[in-house]
């Protein structure tokens, strides 16, 4: 899977003969055609499927994955308590979240 970005939205598309990983990128079209417009959930702006390459066209998140957002902000928030006194460590503070 290959992607490019402007800054209003991502463009994903699929780059490979495996039928399986075809399968499941249209299924992703499917599932997000399904969800529609909501304001938690990335936007699907419009998508080409009937040839190949297939691809998907996103709205830019300027910020990444949710998943490393978290993780960063877990990061910033352990310093805050190891600086404030509520840990020992920095290790401490991440072994109680």
């Amino acid at each position: 899977m290959t992607s490019s970005f402007r800054t209003d939205h991502m463009i994903l598309s699929l780059d490979t003969p495996d039928e399986e990983a075809k399968n499941q990128f249209l299924e992703e079209i499917e599932l997000m055609k399904a969800i529609g417009s909501h304001r938690n959930i990335v936007s699907m702006l419009g998508c080409w499927v009937n040839s190949d390459p297939i691809f998907l066209v996103l709205e830019y998140v300027p910020y990444g994955d949710l998943l490393h957002w978290l993780r960063n902000k877990r990061i910033q928030v352990n310093l805050i308590l190891h600086k404030q006194g509520w840990c020992s460590s920095e290790g401490a503070c991440l072994q109680m979240m």
